[in-house]
């Protein structure tokens, strides 16, 4: 069952936003609900166990503080937990789905050797090169495309970022990933590296590093550099 945020709102229940593009809500009855899409998709909060920062933190998650109350985790399966500190816990917000293949034409990489499978292949819809790219832009515009997740971009936005985008060996080498960061949803931003194949996990180990030359990368806060570079 889903419902929207403004449904749970207009039944007498109340809505919390404690992350970009994510609310939590709780419905009159004491349902918790979580939201995301503007508070246009809410599904009942599942019934999972909860882990601590510390357990995630021994297991090689990588947390980064997004609020004074809140920080992000991503563990090693790539799964993203929210942890608040007034409670110590965690909970799981998103997952990993293998249904994106359905979507797409193929599964974005958790790690290295998902990555260079990915680079070998003939999977279609895979953005790797400039003219790829360039396509994807484009199909922002179109009837039923609502949804893209470059749609709230403005062209000044979507150049600026194009200019930064490097390709080698049948993909995406680097990028500087600062002005999507900045404007888009959570959501979105991973959807946007999701098209060239990268997923959360190996986004994680790619990110803070700028291709500088063929085979070379150096560290950099706003830049990703793959193994194609």
């Amino acid at each position: 069952m889903t419902k929207t945020a403004a449904d749970i709102r207009k039944e007498g229940g109340k809505c919390k936003k404690i992350a970009t593009d994510f609310w939590e809500c709780t419905d009159k009855d004491g349902k918790v609900w979580w939201c995301s899409d503007g508070g246009k998709a809410c599904v009942e909060k599942p019934k999972i166990l909860t882990k601590t920062i510390g357990g995630l933190l021994e297991k090689g998650a990588k947390c980064e503080p997004v609020t004074d109350d809140l920080t992000i985790c991503l563990d090693q399966n790539g799964n993203v937990w929210a942890c608040k500190k007034e409670t110590g816990t965690c909970t799981v917000i998103l997952t990993p789905t293998r249904e994106q293949k359905c979507e797409t034409g193929f599964i974005p990489a958790q790690n290295e050797r998902e990555w260079k499978e990915l680079m070998c292949s003939d999977s279609s819809g895979l953005i790797r090169n400039i003219d790829d790219w360039m396509a994807y832009v484009e199909a922002r515009g179109r009837d039923g495309e609502q949804g893209h997740s470059l749609a709230e971009l403005d062209e000044l936005v979507i150049e600026q970022f194009t200019e930064n985008l490097q390709f080698r060996a049948n993909g995406l080498a680097g990028a500087n990933y600062q002005i999507l960061a900045t404007r888009l949803t959570f959501s979105k931003f991973v959807s946007v590296w999701e098209q060239f194949g990268i997923g959360l996990n190996l986004f994680a180990d790619y990110s803070d590093r700028e291709c500088v030359s063929p085979g070379t990368c150096r560290n950099s806060i706003t830049d990703i550099c793959t193994s194609n570079c």
